[in-house]
Parts: structure tokens; C-alpha cells; sequence
């Protein structure tokens, strides 16, 4: 009997962490949602679209993440549909998913009457709460109505994973990507032009579109890439406010860029 006593808090202890009951466990996450609430001074990255979003939308795509002394604390991404707006939050403990919140949020009709919607004004019908500890969902709760046919996630831990990868990658390199941005002039053959926008790398050719990359920055590289998987990386060898260098990975050819106005 007293085996079994111990194997049985064992297991206890194992399935709450650190001892905690599972109310205990639930007590300290909403403080700390709470607290991530109460912070005012938020450094927001925002992701791209084609960063997040396996095809467009109607409207109102966002994905912004939250950062306070430079750890993400929430994630929000907003998904525009044709009847309703989609609202998911993340928030975070010590790098850890501890809480997902899931909103469909239907458009109110426009005051002009008639069928059409107000896209700025949406009520909350339907709404799952997931809770997390140690990386295992401990709790859900479900709060209203779902409305049919509206996109699920349907696991949150792999997918805030990626998220969370992919946005402090680029807010530990936001400085880089901030630098890149604009028009450059090729300098080996000033009839070409590059053009960094956000997430985006897009060639021109006597001032006429060529094609358009896929961007990413990590430390000193850009990786560039095409749906067909066609993949360019290239070494940031020195920028300043008016030229970029960069070194054309494996060959090691440079090429010099000069800003255009």
C-alpha cells in the first residue's frame, strides 16, 4: 500500500510539475497572462503575410509579436474571412506557451442596412481557451458557439514553435532587415536593379519585373527562395546608408550595390 501511495504522487507530481495541482497550475497562469497584460511598453514585430499565411485572405491578415526586454511575451495573429474576423493569442512564460486563446468574431451589419458588413465592428460568438505547462495542455474551455466551416488550428504547440522561431529570428536580426530595405542599383551592370521589400527580394531588369524571392535573414546571410525551391544565399559583407556588398554564396563572387533614391 505504501508503494503504491508513492508511485501514485509520483505521478501526480510528473502530470502537474513541481508539485502543483492542476487549479494551483491554472492560478498561476492566468496571473501571468495578467501580468504580460499589464505591461505598456511592448517592442511589436510584425511578420509579413507571406510569412504566415499558406494563401491570402479576404482581408485583415496580421501576426504581431510582443516583445518585453527582448523576450516575446504574446503572439496575435487576425484572420479576415468574408462573415467574421479570426483572433488568435499566445502568450508566453519564460519561453514557454502557457496560454492560446481562439476567437471567431463575427462583422457586425453596417448601419447603412441591407446585407452589407462593417468589418470594423465584430462581437466575440465563440471562444477556446487552451492552457499549458511543461509543454502539455492541462486545460481547455470553450466559451459560446463555433461558427461552421471557419479554419481551426489544430496543434498549437508545433505550430507556436515554428511562430515563435520565425519571429525571433527576425527580431534578433531586425536591425539587418531594416538596413536592406528599398531600391539598389547593380553596380557591375547598372541596368539591374533590386528591390527589398519587407520579406520580399524582387529583380529588375531595364526598370521591367524579372522575378521576386522569398527573403529571410539570419546573423550576416540572406537565404531567398521561390516557391519551386529555387534558393539564392548571400553574405551581408559590409552596408552603409548609400551601398551594400554582399558575397554570393558558394561561388564568392561580390557584388556591390549602390541605394537608389
Amino acid at each position: 500500500m505504501r508503494q503504491f501511495i508513492i508511485m501514485l504522487l509520483v505521478c501526480l507530481y510528473a502530470s502537474t510539475g513541481l508539485g502543483q495541482t492542476k487549479e494551483e497550475l491554472l492560478k498561476d497562469i492566468k496571473n501571468q497572462i495578467e501580468i504580460i497584460n499589464s505591461y505598456t511598453e511592448f517592442d511589436i514585430l510584425s511578420l509579413e503575410p507571406e510569412e504566415f499565411l499558406t494563401e491570402m485572405v479576404d482581408h485583415g491578415p496580421s501576426f504581431n509579436g510582443y516583445y518585453e526586454h527582448n523576450r516575446l511575451k504574446k503572439m496575435v495573429k487576425v484572420i479576415g474571412t468574408p462573415n467574421a474576423d479570426i483572433v488568435t493569442d499566445f502568450y508566453f512564460w519564460n519561453d514557454q506557451l502557457i496560454f492560446t486563446s481562439y476567437k471567431q468574431r463575427p462583422y457586425m451589419k453596417s448601419a447603412a442596412g441591407g446585407q452589407a458588413l462593417d468589418y470594423s465592428s465584430a462581437y466575440t460568438k465563440y471562444e477556446e481557451q487552451h492552457f499549458y505547462n511543461d509543454g502539455k495542455e492541462i486545460d481547455k474551455k470553450t466559451i459560446g458557439n463555433a461558427l461552421p466551416d471557419l479554419p481551426k488550428q489544430s496543434n498549437y504547440l508545433s505550430y507556436t514553435k515554428k511562430m515563435k522561431k520565425l519571429l525571433d529570428t527576425k527580431f534578433i536580426n531586425k536591425n539587418a532587415y531594416d538596413a536592406v530595405q528599398g531600391k539598389w542599383v547593380f553596380i557591375q551592370d547598372r541596368a539591374k536593379t533590386v528591390v527589398f521589400d519587407g520579406v520580399l527580394k524582387i529583380n529588375y531588369k531595364d526598370d521591367k519585373y524579372v522575378d521576386r524571392y522569398k527573403m529571410k535573414i539570419d546573423g550576416d546571410v540572406i537565404t531567398c527562395w521561390t516557391t519551386s525551391a529555387n534558393k539564392h544565399q548571400f553574405k551581408i559583407e559590409e552596408i552603409t546608408d548609400t551601398t551594400l556588398t554582399l558575397v554570393q554564396i558558394p561561388s564568392n563572387e561580390l557584388l556591390f550595390y549602390d541605394r537608389v533614391e
